[in-house]
């Protein structure tokens, strides 16, 4: 192939053998109808030539009806796949009144049989797309290939051949790669693929490594086995992997490059997955010549299936360890993303033939973040297909927390603008500037309500990424595809920032947010909390004084120098008497967001006196981040209260005086017990977000005046260990863990058993235990978040 006839016959060396099944020549041509009126024609589908008489090798008619034949029915077999229906043709072998040089035995000497493959109709607009399409290039060269060894294999025309009828196989499918905790990696794959016009079956399989992704060697043979393990993987160093498989044809072509880096003293808890599987015309190179430009559909340069590779170099500059699985491997269930902290997943150009998330990504990726995992995902055509072509809008926007814009930003520069990326200034995705590919259509999207854009398009062309924090879950979402960002530096920069976002500390995922503190407010200033006689539900159980509540500098705060004072005094012992201390319409912090799977911390100085304390919940259910107005409509729970006195207050937890100390009371929305004010006694709302409507004060057996002191209102994430979400780490939660144990290396897969996985390795077992006795505090003593860093 490839070589004009007579430079063939001198290339051929019959000196060392003159066996006639040894060589065989082949030239493709694309063919021409030459139509009445010019194309485009109508003529489509193969056509194998032979010449007459003399003119022909040996067995030139039989070489181009087996091969011609042969190509013809696969692509018929195959054409669901491609972008038009091959065509059929009967013959498709023919010969011309001429003698066809290419093949002529005046030009090869009959040394070998020759045949040209006219495989489809350039002049035929259907052909001509399907020939730019690597996908179908590669099926030609495959059916060829099994044509010529049908034709060579055959012991009646070449008789003593020692070609076997055997096809070479495919790829092997669901490639992937996994450290299994003990110092190996397991590779495994799904057998290779057979039937229609696929390779015939594997009988071995060989995994062949590289350093840098691009040059393989070293090959261990798995013989027929589906996995194997590698025990002199070095740690803390990325290593490239392939698989292909054999058989007595030979070997087939490797699966895509995947890539792993293990650690020596904790288990991996990042997966990639790649889901980049694209192939098609509208992603050829374009080169442009003096007349003008052109499409070249080289393989490599269309999808070269090693895009983990600009992932993983990025990766190694955090230090990061990571596993790899082919996306297929995630939806037939092989590899679970629940085992993972966070996933990094490829998407590339994938659109809407291959899907960027089918249905069961979709529903994975949902329960995964549901479960507290975290998501960096990248593509040009992600919002383009899901939310434009409605495949997967309620996904894309409640989910991934992006919107799509259009499908075409117009540009490849981009800026940090915000979030975790405000610092990485100016980058691009140009091939001018080394882009592993040209981008053609990179989406333009917006964040949804509580995500933060984090990259903008150039010249004002929109944004190009978002984050987002649910608070149970963490997702950026970029645009364009993050392999093809030019800049190895860029693309390290960018990726430590990201890590940094969906791979927090163990200790504690999500730094504790801050509801309200009191600095930077001037003294008498109101902030979150109206005056205590200000609601109508309780102004009949106060005195008219005193009735205040401001920003005050008179005592040392719990953090800084500032603190709300809260004072008023009841009517008389009544023990119906209860003051709603709300935040609505306060001045400043008004109606502050909450996370209802939170606890919320209340810090507060009582000096003299005591009164039963609850929060007073309304459910807004709006997805706003916490700390911010989250509006006054919805029903109203109590958190933390016991019983409801008969036409008074709620019997919240007991605080009784201690001089000149904070106290830090912790209420439980998840877990504490709920009393219904307006609402029915079961806290639920969309988005699981409420408003912190109130602080409920219930009398004890002290009338007053009563002088409280409030600061750092915020909603901390607990300690790993602490599953209950109280603050401490004890029995309870201990209980917790045995419940979940699994066993080493035994999957506990169960939804309420996720947070159980402390060493997220996938398995519940004694490590887990090891790790849980680390953050022990004790029933009602606070926990240390970073018990686990």
């Amino acid at each position: 192939m490839g070589a004009a006839a007579r430079w063939a016959r001198e290339m051929n060396r019959e000196d060392i053998n003159n066996d006639r099944w040894r060589r065989i020549f082949m030239e493709y041509h694309s063919n021409a109808a030459g139509c009445s009126g010019g194309p485009p024609c109508s003529a489509k589908g193969t056509v194998a030539l032979y010449n007459e008489g003399s003119a022909g090798t040996a067995n030139q008619l039989l070489y181009a009806q087996t091969v011609g034949q042969k190509l013809e029915v696969d692509m018929k077999a195959l054409d669901d796949g491609f972008e038009y229906l091959w065509g059929s043709r009967y013959p498709n072998t023919y010969h011309a009144s001429f003698a066809y040089g290419a093949i002529s035995t005046g030009n090869n000497g009959d040394e070998f049989d020759a045949t040209i493959m006219e495989v489809a109709f350039h002049d035929n607009v259907e052909d001509a797309a399907n020939m730019l399409n690597t996908a179908v290039r590669d099926a030609v060269a495959r059916s060829t290939l099994q044509g010529i060894i049908t034709f060579l294999s055959n012991s009646t025309t070449f008789p003593g051949t020692q070609v076997p009828l055997a096809f070479p196989p495919e790829p092997p499918a669901e490639v992937r790669a996994i450290d299994n905790g003990a110092g190996g990696i397991v590779v495994t794959w799904a057998a290779s693929p057979t039937g229609a016009a696929l390779g015939h079956a594997a009988t071995g399989y060989k995994v062949y490594r590289s350093t840098n992704g691009y040059g393989f060697g070293n090959p261990v043979d798995a013989g027929s086995a589906l996995t194997i393990t590698l025990t002199d993987v070095p740690a803390d160093t990325t290593t490239y992997l392939r698989v292909a498989a054999y058989n007595a044809g030979g070997e087939s072509l490797p699966s895509r490059t995947m890539a792993v880096r293990r650690k020596t003293d904790f288990s991996t808890s990042l997966l990639i997955v790649d889901g980049y599987n694209r192939v098609s015309r509208h992603q050829n190179a374009v080169q442009v010549i003096p007349a003008g430009a052109m499409q070249r559909p080289i393989a490599r340069k269309v999808n070269s299936f090693d895009y983990v590779v600009q992932h993983a170099t990025a990766m190694a500059t955090s230090d990061t360890a990571f596993d790899y699985a082919e996306n297929n491997a995630v939806i037939s269930g092989a590899v679970s993303l629940g085992n993972y902290r966070a996933v990094v997943w490829i998407l590339g150009q994938e659109s809407t033939a291959d899907k960027t998330f089918d249905v069961t990504e979709q529903a994975l990726a949902t329960a995964y973040l549901n479960a507290g995992g975290n998501l960096f995902v990248s593509g040009s055509e992600i919002g383009y297909e899901l939310d434009g072509q409605s495949a997967g809008r309620v996904f894309y926007e409640n989910m991934l927390r992006a919107n799509y814009e259009a499908d075409d930003a117009g540009v490849s520069s981009v800026t940090g603008s915000g979030g975790i990326l405000a610092d990485v200034g100016v980058f691009d995705f140009d091939t001018a500037n080394g882009a592993a590919y040209a981008v053609n259509s990179p989406d333009r999207i917006a964040p949804q309500g509580g995500a933060t854009a984090i990259l903008s398009y150039g010249g004002g062309n929109g944004t190009a990424g978002i984050e987002y924090d649910s608070g149970t879950y963490r997702v950026v979402v970029f645009g364009f595809p993050f392999e093809a960002i030019s800049a190895y530096s860029a693309r390290s920069a960018v990726m430590q920032r990201v890590l940094g976002y969906i791979l927090p500390p163990l200790g504690c995922p999500y730094s504790p947010d801050v509801i309200t503190g009191f600095e930077g407010y001037a003294d008498g200033t109101h902030v979150m909390f109206q005056d205590p006689r200000y609601s109508g539900s309780t102004l009949a159980h106060l005195a008219m004084t005193p009735n205040s509540a401001v920003v005050s500098s008179e005592v040392p705060a719990y953090a800084g120098g500032k603190t709300s004072r809260v004072d008023w005094a009841w009517l008389d012992a009544s023990p119906t008497r209860w003051l709603r201390l709300t935040t609505h319409s306060a001045a400043n912090v008004p109606n502050p967001t909450i996370d209802l799977r939170r606890p919320v911390r209340v810090r507060l100085r009582l000096d003299s006196g005591s009164f039963r304390l609850s929060l007073g919940i309304r459910e807004t259910g709006v997805d706003v981040p916490i700390g911010e107005n989250g509006g006054a409509s919805g029903t109203i729970e109590w958190v933390g209260a016991t019983s409801v006195v008969p036409s008074g207050g709620p019997v919240g937890i007991l605080v009784s005086a201690e001089p000149g100390v904070w106290q830090t009371i912790t209420f439980s929305p998840s877990l504490a017990p709920v009393q219904p004010m307006t609402g029915d006694g079961y806290l639920s709302a969309a988005y699981d977000k409420g408003v912190l409507e109130h602080l409920a004060f219930t009398i004890t057996d002290t009338i007053g005046p009563i002088t409280v002191y409030l600061d750092g209102i915020e909603q901390p994430c607990p300690p790993k260990a602490d599953f209950d979400a109280d603050g401490d780490v004890d029995q309870v939660d201990f209980g917790f863990l045995q419940g979940c144990l699994s066993g080493t290396s035994v999957p506990q897969d169960a939804p309420e058993c996720q947070a159980a996985k402390l060493d997220a390795d996938g398995d519940v077992d004694r490590d887990d235990c090891n790790l849980f006795l680390m953050c022990l505090s004790g029933p009602g003593m606070p926990a240390d978040p970073n018990c686990l860093n």
